[in-house]
């Protein structure tokens, strides 16, 4: 008796995944928005000033700590505190000389790009830009609402091409990776004048009710 009731179980179990979905539309929800840049970080690179005659031992000019003190002095005279500065990390010897990575990070882009074009200072050998892009939970809630009345303006569409009509909301299936945003390639202009630009898209798969008019 009991092996009789786990067929009829499995049975109807399988008649009930078995219904027929033709009165479902299933349809991708998409919307993209370009967001700028809300913050600039500078990763300074400092490096000991040495001599470079190969006939006698190196000597070292400039230690790292007198670069870096040189760095502090210009961006005091920059209106900005030297404790924005912050030590980052220790790079491999260049040459043989100690190498030092710092990085300042300033929410005003373009006071950024004119603190590297005016900075004189030997022993900075190279300066990274970092461009901060805002992808907080409000912006991926915002974008992931209006990917749904994307959605919802495809369905009723494609439903209206066959006579139809979309009833209620079935499912919805959030398609984008970890439930936010996600960026493209960051569009770092050549005019420094202008705010670097990124593009973000938010995707959905979304199932309606279809019905007959």
């Amino acid at each position: 008796m009991k092996k009789l009731t786990t067929i009829l179980f499995v049975a109807l179990s399988y008649l009930t995944f078995a219904q027929p979905t033709e009165n479902q539309i299933r349809v991708v929800g998409k919307h993209s928005e370009t967001i700028k840049a809300t913050e600039i970080e500078l990763v300074f690179t400092l490096q000991e000033v040495t001599t470079l005659t190969y006939s006698k031992e190196k000597q070292v000019i400039k230690t790292i700590s007198e670069v870096l003190e040189e760095v502090q002095s210009f961006i005091t005279k920059n209106n900005y505190s030297k404790e924005k500065l912050s030590f980052q990390s220790i790079s491999d010897k260049t040459f043989g000389n100690n190498t030092r990575n710092y990085s300042l990070s300033l929410n005003n882009i373009e006071k950024g790009i004119e603190l590297i074009n005016n900075l004189k200072v030997n022993g900075v050998t190279a300066v990274q830009i970092n461009y901060v892009f805002d992808k907080s939970e409000r912006l991926a809630q915002e974008i992931s609402s209006k990917a749904l009345e994307n959605a919802k303006a495809k369905a009723e569409f494609l439903a209206s091409k066959s006579n139809k009509k979309i009833g209620k909301l079935l499912i919805i299936d959030d398609n984008t990776p970890n439930s936010s945003v996600t960026g493209g390639t960051s569009n770092y202009l050549s005019n420094n004048n202008k705010q670097p630009e990124q593009t973000i898209t938010y995707s959905l798969y979304v199932t309606y009710e279809l019905l007959d008019r």
